[in-house]
Order: structure tokens, then sequence, then C-alpha cells
């Protein structure tokens, strides 16, 4: 895959994927890779990718990977170095597994139910800053007056906004301390994107939600997605606050 970062070769696009959205050539060798390694070792899974959509590995299977096989394509294209591989394990419906990897530099990002969250087999935690104006925080917004104002409070109350355009990596970064929070209101956020990054995040310390604070859903296909907060948790009260629910984003 390596060979494709940064070519016009990797962003020729292929075809549309699952989710809806046109696939580049990189995306799906990247895939390919997956779905190969877990077919030749026999997982007993079912995996849900942007790309492929639904793909059962064997007959029985019941439990569920979620995978991005490239979160942030755009950057690999361009050749940023902030890309990752996002795989999420569930079982009977509960994500029990993560791992993230970061494919330009090889951070790796890694959590167990139950076991907590690590960082190159290091133990992470979520950072302890408790005031918005020295918190450092990855905010997404549709580009409209009313997504705008929905996000303009909170814009004007943190230190820092980082907008690094891979969202696992994004949320593995709330995980490990380097972000404050992830916010991202857009609606768009699919549970192959999202899925092995918020369980890194809850094993951290971390907290996760909807926008308005309540528990976080995603739609029943990958065509759509959903709109979510995750912070170190100190802050979390705080940021659902200054996010007004009463403006249409449209």
């Amino acid at each position: 895959m390596k060979p494709l970062i940064g070519t016009k070769k990797g962003a020729k696009i292929v075809g549309m994927g699952a989710d809806g959205t046109p696939t580049a050539y990189i995306d799906k060798i990247a895939e390919n890779i997956v779905l190969e390694y877990l077919r030749e070792n026999e997982a007993n899974v079912i995996v849900i990718s942007e790309e492929a959509g639904f793909v059962k590995i064997t007959r029985e299977a019941e439990d569920i990977i979620y995978l991005d096989p490239i979160d942030g394509t755009f950057n690999a294209l361009a050749n940023i170095p902030i890309y990752a591989l996002s795989v999420a394990y569930a079982s009977k419906g509960t994500i029990s597994k993560a791992f993230i990897s970061n494919l330009a530099t090889g951070e790796i990002f890694t959590a167990e139910k139950g076991k907590g969250a690590m960082i190159d087999r290091k133990s992470l935690n979520t950072s302890t800053v408790t005031n918005l104006h020295e918190a450092s925080c990855a905010l997404y917004t549709s580009q409209t007056e009313g997504g705008v104002k929905k996000v303009a409070p909170l814009f004007a109350s943190i230190r820092r906004n980082r907008h690094f355009g891979a969202s696992a990596l994004e949320l593995a970064y709330v995980a490990a301390g380097k972000l404050d929070a992830y916010v991202d209101i857009r609606k768009t956020l699919r549970i192959t994107d999202a899925a092995a990054g918020i369980l890194l995040c809850t094993e951290a310390g971390g907290i996760v939600s909807s926008p308005d604070g309540d528990v976080l859903s995603f739609p029943d296909t990958i065509q759509s997605g959903a709109s979510i907060i995750a912070s170190n948790g100190y802050l979390h009260d705080k940021i659902v606050s200054l996010i007004p629910q009463n403006i249409e984003e449209k």
C-alpha cells in the first residue's frame, strides 16, 4: 500500500463504496489486504467496512469487525502523515477490542473493554485539563451558517482548535491526552470511523456521548452517520452546555 501514498494511481476512483462515497484505489487495496488476512486465517467474523459493506468471512460468523482500512484518505493521497487503520471487534452487540494504527508513523493504539487502553504497549490516559480556555480540541461542523453558529460558542471558549482530518486518530489522541476533546456535529461520522476510537476513549478514562449529552447511538446503515462528543471527562458537561440544540444546521 505504501507505494500508493501521495500518487495519482492511489487517488484513482474505482467505484462507489457501500457507504455511498467514491472508493479510491488506495482504499480498495488497503481493504483487500485486511480481508485477505482474515480469510487466510479463517477468522470467525462478519466485517462491516465502508467500501465492501457487509462481508461474512465464515458461514457461522456472528461477531463483527468494524473496519476503516484508511481513515484520512485525503491525507494519505496528499502525503500528509496522518492516516490510520481502524479496527473494532464486537461480540453480542458490545465493542470489546480496538486497534488503531497511524500508518504513516507506525504508532499503535489498542484497547480492551475493562482492561484499559494502550499506546505502543504502554498504558495511556486522557488529559487532566479542566478549563476550556486551556483546552486543545478538534471541532468539526457543517459548512453552513447554522453549523458555524452551533459550534461558535465552543470555538470561542477553547484555547486551540486542531483539525487533522482523520477521526479515528483524533479519537485516539483524546484517549492519549494529546487532545482534550473531539467534537463532530456534522451527523456524518460512521460507526466504522468511530467504533475503535470510542472504546479507546472510554477505556482511557474519557466520556463519549451525543452532542446533547445522551447515550451515543449510530444508524443501522453505514450510509448514515452520527454526531459525537468525546472528551477527557473533565470538560464534557462544559462542552455539552456550549452546543445549542435549537439551531438548525441547514
